[in-house]
């Protein structure tokens, strides 16, 4: 089981991205966006994060995976210094 190691939320709460370490040590990264359903015309209303995307992508490093997060989420590059 992958152990999460950091989570970071976008500027517009919408989208989270979380790090984790995978059983054998590499690192990896998931990309949550936030999903609302609402159709009143059949009285439904669900809100709930959903996985945008399923990346295989593994790296030797933390570092690595948030170096090659940030090139999408440019706004990781203020949130996950030491």
């Amino acid at each position: 089981m992958n152990r999460e190691l950091q989570r970071h939320l976008s500027p517009d709460a919408r989208t989270r991205v979380l790090f984790y370490q995978r059983p054998d040590g590499a690192f990896g990264y998931s990309v949550e966006q936030f999903q609302i359903d609402d159709w009143p015309e059949d009285n439904y209303h669900d809100e709930y994060w959903e996985t945008r995307t399923d990346r295989n992508a593994i790296f030797h490093s933390l570092e690595a995976a948030i170096k090659e997060a940030a090139v999408e989420f440019p706004w990781l590059r203020n949130r996950t210094r030491s």
